[in-house]
Formats: structure tokens, C-alpha cells, sequence
């Protein structure tokens, strides 16, 4: 997977096209976009999961509408790194998304992202359950991305 990341990354940089980031959940999922130097990853925002139809239509939208190249989807493990029911639905969602839309698609671990993300809206932001609700998948889709990001920044100064 980290060689991949680098080769695709790279392609997708040089076409000047952005990577699209998908926390997938049963309920939400968020969305998050790098910018054109891939160097900063930008929560977009939270679509609801009401079907894969209607799912799947927004985000050809969305890659079409931010000029997208390729996917990054989270890919939820327990700490210990072992996969759970989640983790299996994620890699469905995947393979269902690559039947409909040809893009590279790279899965990259997302542990702790929507952990990380909620306790800063709680700590920082003083921000209600409800409103946390609006947000936070998207700021966990941007908060993965951007690790993602920086590590394929990482891979390039080492010049791997």
C-alpha cells in the first residue's frame, strides 16, 4: 500500500487533478478534498447515507464538480489494527464504488480520526452534540486525508 501511494498520488498530482478523501459510515459520510499540491486536505462536507444510488450520485458530482483524480476511503480497524464489522462494510463500499466510478482508490487507516476530531470540537470549539453531528465526519474525512498527505510528502523529500 505505501508504494502504491506514492506511484498514484504522483499521477494524480501530476494530471492537476485532487484526491478526495471518504469516511464512510452507516449513517454519514464525510468528505474531505486536498488541495492541488497535495499538501492540505480540506473537509468538504457530510452527505447521508441513504443508498448507494443516491451516494454514488453525489459523489460523481462532487469528483466532477472538485476535479478529482483519485480516492482516499478510510479504513476503520479496532486499535490493535484487527478488522471488525465496519471495517468489512468499508471494503464493500469499495468495491461496490470501483464497479461505478474508474478512479485509483487507496484505503488508508483512519483509527482514532473521528475520535481525534470530535474532542477538539468538544475541548476547542465548546460545540453542542447536535451541531458535532453536522461536522464531524467531514472533519475526520480531512484529518485522514491530511495524514495521507503528509506521508506521500514524506515518501517524495526521501525520494523513495
Amino acid at each position: 500500500m505505501q508504494n502504491d501511494i506514492k506511484e498514484i498520488f504522483s499521477e494524480i498530482q501530476k494530471s492537476g487533478q485532487r484526491l478526495l478523501a471518504i469516511d464512510f459510515g452507516l449513517k454519514r459520510i464525510g468528505l474531505a478534498h486536498s488541495d492541488y499540491d497535495f499538501k492540505i486536505g480540506l473537509p468538504l462536507e457530510v452527505i447521508e447515507n441513504s443508498g448507494a444510488q443516491q451516494t454514488f450520485k453525489r459523489l460523481q458530482q462532487v469528483i466532477e464538480e472538485y476535479s478529482i483524480g483519485g480516492i482516499v476511503i478510510g479504513l476503520p480497524t479496532r486499535t490493535s489494527g484487527e478488522e471488525h464489522t465496519l471495517t468489512f462494510l468499508v471494503k464493500n463500499f469499495k468495491e461496490k464504488l470501483e464497479e461505478v466510478i474508474h478512479l485509483p482508490i487507496v484505503m488508508w487507516d483512519e483509527r482514532f480520526s473521528s475520535l481525534v476530531m470530535e474532542r477538539q470540537l468538544i475541548e476547542v470549539a465548546d460545540m453542542s452534540r447536535a451541531k458535532r453531528k453536522k461536522v464531524l465526519d467531514k472533519l475526520a474525512a480531512g484529518y485522514f486525508l491530511q495524514g495521507a498527505l503528509d506521508y506521500y510528502q514524506m515518501l517524495l523529500k526521501k525520494g523513495e
